[in-house]
C-alpha cells in the first residue's frame, strides 16, 4: 500500500502537531508581529491626526495671513506717524532749548533730555553742531572796548528812564 504524504498507514488525514515549545514561540511572533503592526497602525493614526491639525492650522493661518498683515502694516504707519510727530514735537523743544542748553542754563533733567535727543536726532545734532561752532567763532573774535562816550550816553539813559518811571507798556 502507498501512503501519500499526509496519510498514516490507517489511511487517515495527518494532524499537523506543534509540540508546546514550538505552539508558544509561534504564538509569541504571531503576538510580537500584530503588536508592531497595531503599534505601526496608531503611530500612522497619530500621525495623520497631526497632519489634519496642521493642515487645520494652516488653513486657519492662510486665511488669517492676510488681515494680519493688514492690520500689521496699519500698525506700523500708524507708529510712524506717531513717531515722527512726537519727533518733531521733541525737535522744536531741543531747538528751542539749544541755546540755553549751549550756556549750561538748563536743569539737569531737561539738559539730559536734549543730550538724549541729539544722541538720536541727526538734525538736531547737527543744528547743536552749528551753533555750537559758531559760538567758539564768536568767542575767538578780538574784543574792543567801548568809547568812554557810549558808556556815558548809555547811563544817562538810564537815570532818565529811572526819574520819569516805568515805560507805558504798548497794548494791542
Amino acid at each position: 500500500m502507498m501512503m501519500g504524504p499526509f496519510a498514516t498507514e490507517t489511511n487517515q488525514p495527518a494532524t499537523l502537531q506543534f509540540d508546546s515549545f514550538a505552539s508558544v514561540a509561534i504564538s509569541r511572533e504571531i503576538g510580537r508581529v500584530l503588536s508592531h503592526n497595531f503599534s505601526l497602525a496608531a503611530s500612522h493614526m497619530v500621525l495623520f491626526q497631526q497632519l489634519k491639525a496642521q493642515h487645520a492650522v494652516d488653513a486657519a493661518l492662510s486665511r488669517l495671513l492676510p488681515n494680519l498683515t493688514r492690520w500689521l502694516n496699519s500698525m506700523r504707519q500708524r507708529t510712524r506717524r506717531s513717531l515722527k510727530n512726537f519727533a518733531l514735537k521733541h525737535c522744536e523743544e531741543t531747538r528751542r532749548s539749544l541755546d540755553a542748553f549751549l550756556d549750561n542754563e538748563l536743569d539737569p533733567l531737561k539738559a539730559l533730555e536734549i543730550e538724549r535727543h541729539l544722541q538720536v536726532c541727526a538734525v538736531c545734532a547737527q543744528t547743536y553742531e552749528t551753533q555750537r561752532a559758531a559760538g567758539k567763532l564768536a568767542k575767538a573774535l578780538p574784543r574792543y572796548q567801548a568809547p568812554a562816550v557810549l558808556r556815558e550816553r548809555i547811563l544817562l539813559a538810564l537815570r532818565a528812564s529811572e526819574e520819569s518811571g516805568p515805560l507805558p507798556s504798548i497794548s494791542s
